[in-house]
Order: C-alpha cells, then structure tokens, then sequence
C-alpha cells in the first residue's frame, strides 16, 4: 500500500512542474481600462492581429493609432513594451482576457490594467447628448490656485462621439476621444507614455470637471 501512495504522489509532483502552455490571443477588437486616481478607470481601444513574426497591437485614439509589436509570452503571462517609451503591460491572460499592471520603471509608477476581447465601446452607455461643444474653448486648469494656467479646447462633435485635445503654451493632451451623454463628458488617450482622463459637466457654452493623469 505504501509503495502504491509514493507512486502516485511522485506522478502528481511531476505533471504540476509541467509548464503551461502558451495560449493564442483572440485578433481583433480589445477594450482595455487601467485605474486613475479616485478608481476611475480610463478605457482605450486597440486591435491585435497576427503575423507569421508574432502578434501586432494598434491602439486607437482619435484619428492616431499606434504601433506595438514588441511581446513577450510565456506560459499565461504576456508583457508587451511601448514604442520609444520606457512603459509596458505586464500580465496574465486567456485568449479573451488580460489582467496585470501598466508599468513606467523611470517614474516608479504602476497602474492596474485590465482587457477584454470583443468590446468596441471606448466609454459604455447610449444616451444622447445634450450639449454640443464643437469649436474652440478657452479653458483655465487648476482655477484658483497657484498652479492654474490656461488652455484651448479644440474639438469635433459627431451626435454623442467626440475627439479633440487641449493646447498650452507648452504642448497639447494629445489625441483625445469620448463621448458626451446627456451632459456628461468624458475623453481619454493613451498612448504609451501618456495616461489621460478628463471628465466634466457641460452645456453648449460651459463646462466644468476634472484631470487625471495616471
């Protein structure tokens, strides 16, 4: 009986060094989110396909889409390197699914992140707008305090769907896309090195919310 139990303990020690197998990511379509402050989560889309090289990653936002093919797979971890910048996803995934970490080793700084297969709507919901803010904003960021400073909103409103940036004297919040549903206005972007996420109320002549940057 004893020689019998040591057998099959051995057999069970031995199938759970095996290593996993690597699993083929769904092409397509993706939703991915990672968490800003206040747990808002930013959404971004981007579409995977495959080349006899290895997979390829578009991340869209507005009418810029950029280019990743730097992946690393092993097992059911996957890490995927940005473009120039010094950032990666590091994760665990299924064909449909990604969980793990945004991460920026310069800025000692790591944002969860999560994606899933399948889903195009960048922010969820259906109802219609209530404002149309095409055109040129003046804005002002930080009012009343020592940091403020000022800004132009620079957007393009097609029924809910919504693109544009904010420029400084410094730069801009590069390509942002969102949406507006009733009055409620919501725009991100990420792009490898940028994580923005700017939520507000609006009328056709006002508007007034919050920046996160992750």
């Amino acid at each position: 009986m004893q020689k019998k139990v040591l057998i099959f303990l051995c057999i069970l020690t031995a199938l759970g060094c095996q290593e996993k197998k690597e699993v083929e990511l769904s092409v397509g379509i993706w939703r991915g989110e990672m968490e800003v402050m206040d747990q808002h989560q930013l959404p971004f889309n981007f579409s995977l396909s495959r080349e006899e090289g290895g997979y390829i990653m578009e991340v869209y936002n507005a009418e810029e889409v950029l280019l990743i093919d730097d992946f690393e797979l092993k097992g059911d971890s996957i890490r995927v390197n940005m473009p120039v910048f010094d950032g990666f996803f590091t994760a665990t995934y299924t064909a449909d699914t990604m969980v793990g970490e945004f991460v920026k080793e310069d800025l000692n700084r790591r944002v969860p992140f999560k994606a899933i297969y399948g889903d195009s709507l960048r922010f969820k919901g259906n109802k219609s707008p209530s404002a149309n803010i095409q055109g040129i904003w003046e804005a002002e960021f930080s009012k009343e305090s020592d940091d403020a400073y000022m800004a132009k909103g620079i957007f393009r409103q097609e029924n809910g769907k919504v693109e544009g940036t904010f420029r400084t004297n410094t730069g801009d919040y590069r390509y942002l896309e969102g949406t507006i549903q009733g009055d409620s206005l919501k725009l991100s972007t990420f792009d490898g090195a940028h994580v923005f996420l700017f939520l507000a109320k609006v009328t056709d002549s006002t508007m007034n919310g919050v920046f996160y940057s992750g």
